[in-house]
């Protein structure tokens, strides 16, 4: 039997409410600034909830007017498509960190997957008024930007990627199912490079939706807090480049396992036993060929709702067992909120920056851990060499997937 190349992260990029690019987002996060505070780009007045993370428009609008191709970037309104500025302006430094360009990608057999769960339902929302009352016949350029997979088409547009192309949109799992079928297009020797991750955007109607299910809390994001009352919702992008064996030669960390499972319970609310999701984080081991004991850190989904801590708390001492307590766990959320389709795109750029430095960041708001929990609970930046990172995701739908990530 033929075997199978290994998966190497060669690139990232990130724009977070905390920071635009890999470097200032991960430097702002060991030094525990949080982007979640009162929101502006929408009004929020009828809802129970008023705070969010949201991305700097104005630091985006001067990264954008910069650019030659700005024009791309507008919609027919001269509106700006956030969406696909979040995703063009990450992809682009993950691809400068992996040493491409539009150039250097041509005749590479290059793959593109992404993952969006709200796509460009807020260019949606704003135009429905004239795409249904207008008189003219000008807005069909408009109705290309609406669909989820817009945003994929769009930046394989632009770099000329005529390989493997595809959007996932599987809700809070989904950048996590795009890197792992990224990661598996490498190991069958499908593709040279694999560009994957994921971009979401805040939306009235999201945010409404999430409200309505009081699943918002009202002050701050507290993941295994005992006093947690729900998530933040946020926005933005993390993009990663994924090369094999034969063509790495930048790798800054490995991907050795994934898996997604499905815990078939209900549509919103989780398995509490954690059966599925610990199901997902073994099968994700076994891949990888190491052992429990060697997991150095979990980069948690940590939403801060009352019943998916608990379920991902139990998921980790099913599949940990007697070592359960001895792994540091903490949730980037609590800092920058919940990115929906990009959130586990970002927890993998987040462990592979943690593994370069030897830092892990806190769970900021963590004043009562909640002893149901019974975790390791990183409530203070710590230096720890990490040679071995779990990052978990989850979803409604009951969906599960975990990832595992060693140094080199």
């Amino acid at each position: 039997m033929k075997k199978k190349n290994r998966v190497f992260i060669t690139g990232m990029g990130a724009v977070t409410p905390i920071g635009i690019g890999v470097n200032h987002f991960f430097t702002n996060l060991i030094q525990k600034k949080t982007g979640i505070g009162k929101l502006s780009l929408f009004d929020t007045a009828r809802f129970n909830s008023k705070i969010g993370g949201q991305i700097n428009r104005k630091a985006i609008r001067e990264k954008l007017t910069a650019r030659d191709d700005a024009d791309k970037l507008l919609t027919a309104d001269k509106t700006w498509n956030y969406l696909l500025a979040f995703g063009a302006i990450a992809l682009e430094e993950a691809l400068g960190q992996a040493g491409y360009n539009t150039e250097t990608l041509a005749g590479k057999r290059t793959a593109i997957i992404l993952a969006t769960s709200v796509g460009g339902m807020d260019l949606l929302f704003d135009n429905t008024s004239t795409i249904l009352y207008s008189q003219k016949d000008d807005h069909q350029d408009r109705i290309g930007k609406y669909t989820a997979h817009s945003l994929t088409y769009d930046l394989a547009e632009r770099y000329g990627i005529d390989g493997y192309c595809c959007t996932n949109t599987s809700a809070c799992t989904s950048s996590l199912a795009s890197i792992g079928a990224g990661a598996d297009l490498l190991k069958m020797d499908l593709a040279d490079i694999v560009i994957t991750g994921g971009v979401d955007i805040l939306t009235p109607f999201e945010y409404s939706c999430f409200d309505a299910f009081r699943s918002l809390d009202p002050v701050c994001c507290r993941p295994f807090d005992k006093e947690r009352k729900g998530l933040v919702l946020s926005e933005g992008a993390g993009i990663l480049v994924l090369e094999s064996n034969k063509s790495a030669c930048n790798a800054l960390c490995e991907i050795s396992g994934y898996s997604l499972t499905n815990d078939s319970n209900h549509l919103t609310a989780p398995d509490v036993t954690g059966t599925a999701a610990a199901t997902a984080i073994t099968q994700a081991l076994n891949q990888s060929e190491r052992p429990p004991e060697t997991v150095d850190y979990i980069c948690a989904h940590g939403t801060g709702t009352k019943l998916n801590d608990v379920a991902e708390s139990n998921a980790i001492h099913k599949a940990f067992k007697e070592t359960a307590r001895n792994i540091p766990v903490s949730s980037v959320k609590s800092s920058v909120g919940h990115m929906n389709g990009a959130s586990a795109a970002l927890n993998v750029i987040t462990c592979t920056s943690a593994m370069a430095d030897g830092l892990l960041p806190a769970t900021l708001n963590l004043n009562q851990p909640d002893p149901e929990c019974g975790l390791d609970l990183v409530s203070e930046p710590r230096s720890k060499p990490i040679h071995n990172a779990l990052v978990n995701a989850y979803a409604f739908g009951g969906q599960c997937g975990s990832l595992f990530l060693q140094s080199i």
